[in-house]
């Protein structure tokens, strides 16, 4: 059943639809203590726990970047989720299009590229 209905109104999907969409995907969750795995997602149960699948934990740092933990398949506690960011920010298109768009700025000839003024003066 579609999510919205035939008159075109703007019905927003049931919870548990935009969840089911994912399964199978990977996807990033972001804990209540602020660790950030990266897994595909396998399943969900009523109280939202998740499985993971070969996921990994990232861990980003202001001197050495980002590392990668690998983790295997994981359980995350529903308790513990932060709220989840929409899933479109995911998706293989959104990462497209976000690669074209750092292409074109790089390609941006210096003379049009936005100045800004440098701290030093």
């Amino acid at each position: 059943m579609a999510a919205s209905s035939a008159a075109g109104g703007g019905v927003p999907a049931k919870k548990e639809n935009i969840i089911a969409e994912l399964v199978g995907k990977v996807v990033c969750i972001v804990t209540l203590e602020g660790r950030c795995l990266v897994g595909t997602l396998r399943g969900i149960d009523s109280v939202n726990n998740l499985v993971l699948e070969n996921s990994h934990e990232r861990t980003f740092h202001a001197d050495r970047g980002m590392e990668m933990e690998p983790m295997g398949l994981y359980l995350v506690r529903g308790d513990s989720l932060c709220v989840p960011p929409p899933p479109f920010l995911f998706s293989a298109a959104a990462a497209a299009a976000a690669a074209a768009r750092r292409r074109r700025r790089a390609a941006t000839p210096p003379h049009l590229a936005p100045r800004h003024p440098s701290p030093a003066g």
